[in-house]
């Protein structure tokens, strides 16, 4: 028995016609490279069209069980054999041949499994060298950039293996690193002007609350607490000015227990007016009535709530922003109100490839 994870060039027809039982399969194409017949040889990128009943050839859920022996022309058993050998490099052995189809990840964004699989490795490869620079950084400065850096590489990793669909553990072991990077990145920063630093995105922190609630240790939670908004927002633009004190009441929130529901209600006004942004908009209110519905301990709002920014996050990933970017491969507010929910016994029955729920058990 020979197995193999190489993607392979055969295509594999189903047919019910010409009196073929189920599962039987009439054609096998070889694309590259050329094929020799038993009579000549055949040339084009096409170079190979067996069109003829193959009993023998059986798919089974993702495996293709070819049985040579169960053909009875020499002559096209002879040509399946070189065409297996010359596309897939397999040692010919006497026996059924099991060959696994090419994996293909789930279609979240844009981001081909091609890319997905280079960018896994080239960051698994270069977090060495990040490390190896964190334990004697020159300044402050270069400690940070290190920081950040890993924490970027290291929630990349983790969104594109579930892309992948790898195991779960390697899926959270990734982003619960990401959560710690951030956390200590956020934490060590200094006043902005004694490190000359232009600008600090409400952004990260946001990601950051949402990486440890879903997949950071309880006492990291306490963590946030003590992190400054001048930590994260910086300098106080109006264009994230209501993101951010959003962020205020739900880092008390997550830390503490305790809503500002007077605030939430200033902040959902501000959502409605015709001067509100986009994220304002489209994002802010379903996470203003998720928070909310967990403090009611109303589920059907809850499920609502993670249902909307769902949909927001999806249009996003696929037309929008996130159509290129790691980011848009899980639906990190929706995730974070799903693990709020479940500490609080509310169990979230939506149903997304955006909000791998398994992530959380």
């Amino acid at each position: 028995m020979v197995r193999s994870n190489i993607p392979f060039t055969i295509a594999f027809e189903t047919c019910f016609a010409w009196g073929s039982a189920e599962g039987q399969v009439i054609a096998v194409y070889k694309v590259e490279p050329e094929i020799e017949r038993a009579n000549g040889s055949v040339k084009g990128r096409v170079a190979e069209f067996i069109q003829c009943r193959i009993v023998g050839i059986k798919i089974k859920e993702d495996t293709i069980h070819l049985d040579l022996d169960s053909i009875k022309s020499p002559n096209i058993r002879d040509q399946i054999h070189r065409l297996i050998g010359q596309s897939l490099d397999i040692p010919w052995r006497n026996g059924p041949i099991y060959l696994n189809k090419p994996h293909v990840g789930l279609k979240l964004n844009k981001i081909s499994d091609q890319i997905a699989e280079k960018e896994i490795k080239d960051n698994l490869e270069s977090i060495p060298h990040w490390i190896a620079g964190l334990k004697a950084p020159m300044d402050m400065f270069d400690k940070l950039r290190r920081l950040a850096k890993l924490a970027e590489l290291n929630f990349e990793i983790g969104a594109l293996l579930y892309q992948q669909e790898a195991r779960k553990e390697e899926i959270i072991s990734r982003l619960r690193s990401a959560a710690d990077y951030y956390v200590e990145f956020i934490s060590a920063r200094g006043r902005p002007e004694e490190f000359g630093e232009a600008f600090r995105f409400v952004g990260d922190f946001e990601k950051t609350v949402e990486l440890v609630v879903c997949f950071g240790e309880k006492e990291m939670r306490r963590e946030l607490a003590g992190i400054e908004r001048w930590q994260y927002n910086y300098p106080e633009h109006d264009e994230y000015r209501t993101r951010a004190d959003y962020l205020d009441v739900e880092k008390r929130f997550v830390t503490e227990g305790v809503l500002n529901e007077a605030e939430l209600q200033r902040l959902e006004e501000i959502c409605t007016s015709d001067k509100a942004s986009k994220e304002e908009k489209e994002f802010l209110p379903s996470k203003i009535r998720g928070l909310k519905a967990l403090v009611n301990r109303d589920k059907a709002a809850l499920n609502r709530a993670i249902t909307d920014l769902i949909e927001a996050h999806k249009w996003e990933a696929l037309q929008g922003a996130y159509r290129l970017m790691c980011d848009g491969l899980i639906c990190l507010p929706g995730m974070m109100l799903a693990q709020l929910g479940r500490e609080r016994n509310m169990p979230v029955t939506v149903k997304s490839d955006y909000l791998p729920l398994r992530l959380l058990e």
